[in-house]
């Protein structure tokens, strides 16, 4: 159970790394 949850953990993780790459990305394009 404990393996689960931290590979949920991990996926959840990379998304939010994801979106927040693209967020910087999104507010770069604006500013130039």
């Amino acid at each position: 159970m404990k393996k689960e949850s931290q590979v949920i953990f991990a996926r959840n993780v990379i998304e939010f790394v994801t979106v927040a790459a693209e967020f910087c990305t999104f507010l770069e394009g604006v500013e130039s």
